[in-house]
């Protein structure tokens, strides 16, 4: 079995995750602009030997394993979480609609809804007790996969099961990392503003 590694990106990557992010719902769309806006560092988790014309080819599988990607991103996701007690990760389920029948809190987190979209929440105190692999699972759709490390709008309870157009707001302002699918959906292109360590 290969060995994997942080693989950066510059403007390519940049690019493929505004991509993307243009591919979401509102949350999505709002991040967007604000990532277009901000300077940041883009890369992925494949195998160390990787040929560099593969890695640019974001939308075509082959190149990574997904039991080996989804431990990663689920790792980044739970460091993120444990730095500080106000982080949130929000999973955009695009195909879900509240209140649709097949939609499972087995894997634990929360629901989420604005609209007629469904976001799973993941907060530091799920560190240990909820599969970050299973709900990141549970939130990916058969074409697309979005998530966005940020922090909890003032005020708002995740009993509430919504968010407000004001508290969508506030999560993209203050996005620190945004995660979106690459390769087939065998991996992950993260985005990251800052110095959020890579993992």
């Amino acid at each position: 079995m290969p060995e994997y590694a942080v693989r950066e990106f510059g403007d390519a990557g940049f690019k493929y995750v505004a991509e993307r992010l243009a591919d979401g719902k509102t949350l999505a769309r709002r991040v967007a602009s604000v990532v277009l806006a901000r300077q940041g560092r883009t890369y992925t988790y494949v195998p160390a030997n990787a040929l560099e014309a593969a890695l640019f080819r974001f939308d075509t599988g082959g190149i990574a394993e997904t039991c080996r990607t989804l431990p990663w991103y689920a790792r980044v996701v739970s460091g993120y979480l444990g730095e500080a007690a106000n982080r949130l990760c929000v999973l955009e389920n695009n195909p879900a609609e509240p209140g649709d029948p097949w939609l499972s809190d087995a894997c634990g987190g929360q629901l989420a809804a604005f609209q007629d979209e469904v976001y799973h929440v993941l907060l530091p105190e799920d560190l240990g007790s909820v599969s970050i692999s299973g709900v990141i699972r549970e939130a990916t759709s058969a074409w697309i996969s979005l998530g966005f490390m940020t922090t909890c709008p003032p005020g708002w309870d995740p009993d509430s099961l919504r968010f407000s157009a004001t508290q969508i707001e506030h999560l993209s302002q203050h996005v620190r990392m945004v995660a979106v699918d690459a390769y087939d959906l065998e991996g992950w292109i993260l985005w990251e503003a800052g110095g959020v360590a890579g993992m």
